[in-house]
């Protein structure tokens, strides 16, 4: 009998880049490698995904917050629309902005964890995520309070 070479039996060479089956079933829940694995392409790129969708959802927030303030400085010139529609305007874009930092800074958590517990990348860099990540649920805890004021408003 010949011996198997690494594309005949599928195996790496490497025993800690290889992962059982059960591994494969649950990739869906957790991405990461387990502790003194090393880290394949395609975590990376899961990682990186997951902090941009995070840095996206921060530009569009602040995009929006200061949309808003730019509107309320140019209150006083010809407006676009009613007050009625500035106020449906005003309180699905807090409903929608609010929605959108919650769900990027939840999703970012357990991608900053398995990084801090990896000690593959540089504390500096999960310690700014961290960061980020607080900083998207405070302006969501804004965001909510202004769309609870929107609402309150377009009810009376």
């Amino acid at each position: 009998m010949s011996p198997m070479n690494e594309s005949e039996n599928n195996t790496p060479q490497n025993p800690a880049m290889a992962r059982s089956p059960a591994d494969m079933e649950n990739q869906s829940l957790s991405y990461a490698p387990i502790v003194g694995q090393q880290w394949r392409k395609e975590d990376i790129q899961v990682v990186l995904r997951v902090l941009g969708y995070l840095l996206a959802v921060g530009i569009i927030s602040t995009v929006y917050c200061k949309a808003q303030v730019l509107r309320q400085f140019c209150n006083g010139m010809k407006p676009m629309f009613t007050q009625r529609g500035l106020m449906l305007l005003d309180f699905f874009g807090d409903q929608v902005i609010a929605y959108l930092l919650i769900s990027g800074g939840s999703s970012a958590i357990q991608t900053t964890r398995d990084l801090k517990s990896s000690g593959v990348i540089l504390h500096s860099f999960t310690d700014s995520s961290a960061a980020s990540i607080s900083m998207a649920f405070l302006a969501f805890g804004a965001l909510a309070l202004s769309a609870i004021i929107s609402a309150f408003k377009l009810s009376s």
